[in-house]
């Protein structure tokens, strides 16, 4: 790649690391739980500190992008709201005595969205208030918008893009069309699948999918509930839809032959489940 400076700042952007990693190169170390020492004080003010997707670091706050990345950053991906963070992805809120072990949770919660890459909390003490404490949240989410794709011609080709962030909203939406002018069976194929992951606060994620390819029509819905956390109590899932297959069965005694035949029936599937605590171990093992 020739050093100038649009294909230098081009090649930088792509595959430069940036992830998150100290001056020397390293991965940031983990502390055990560092919310210990504020077990029991009030929460005041919960701050949200949204990063750019690209150039930031949740764990050196100083760092500043390249202009290309801040660029990108701002005119091609929006940042999840504030509101959604706050209603849907917190464990808490403001008042709420501070649990070591909830907020710990929080933060690999936040880390294991989809739509995030990395999230730090931070607590610090409020000047002249001993029982008070405040929250800067420091989030920083993944690049949002995915193309995929391939070109064979006008007469065949396919289009897909996977939004990992629907317009802040943290919702995700995969949707792909395929064109084969030669296929006999079907030309045209189309699939989307919408998600919308911890409804509220319930932490009900939903899902809604349209399946229209040549082996494979489906349609369905989805709403589940995993244990997340230690604290989690009740868990389950509900799902039903309709599918059509389209199967394909050769013969031992003549490969060459093919026999082509249907498969069409609906489902639904219904689970539920309670956590209980275990007698056994420290608390946090529980």
């Amino acid at each position: 790649m020739k050093k100038n400076k649009v294909t230098r700042e081009l090649y930088n952007l792509l595959f430069r690391d940036v992830y998150n990693r100290d001056v020397g190169g390293q991965v940031s170390t983990i502390e055990d739980n560092p919310f210990k020492p504020y077990e029991g004080l009030t929460i005041g003010r919960i701050t949200i500190h949204s990063l750019d997707v690209l150039g930031q670091s949740v764990y050196d706050t100083t760092r500043k992008g390249r202009r290309l990345e801040r660029f990108a950053s701002k005119t091609f991906h929006i940042n999840t709201r504030e509101r959604i963070i706050r209603h849907s992805l917190l464990l808490f809120q403001e008042g709420d005595l501070v649990d070591p072990l909830q907020l710990k949770d929080n933060e690999r919660l936040l880390r294991q969205n989809p739509t995030i890459l990395d999230a730090r909390i931070l607590l610090s003490r409020r000047e002249g208030v001993d029982w008070l404490v405040d929250v800067d949240l420091y989030i920083q989410d993944v690049w949002s918008l995915l193309p995929t794709g391939n070109f064979r011609g006008f007469s065949r080709f396919e289009i897909g893009l996977d939004n990992r962030n629907v317009q802040g909203m943290a919702h995700t939406n995969f949707s792909r069309i395929r064109w084969n002018a030669r296929d006999t069976l079907q030309k045209f194929q189309f699939r989307t699948i919408y998600a919308i992951p911890y409804i509220g606060r319930t932490f009900i994620t939903g899902q809604v999918g349209f399946i229209w390819e040549r082996d494979l029509k489906q349609e369905f819905i989805r709403f589940y509930r995993p244990f997340l956390t230690i604290h989690t109590r009740y868990a389950g899932a509900v799902e039903g839809g309709h599918t059509a297959l389209r199967e394909y069965k050769r013969f031992s005694n003549d490969l060459e032959k093919v026999v082509m035949y249907s498969v069409d029936y609906n489902y639904y599937d219904v689970w539920a489940g309670r956590s209980f605590r275990s007698p056994f171990g420290s608390e946090e093992r529980r």
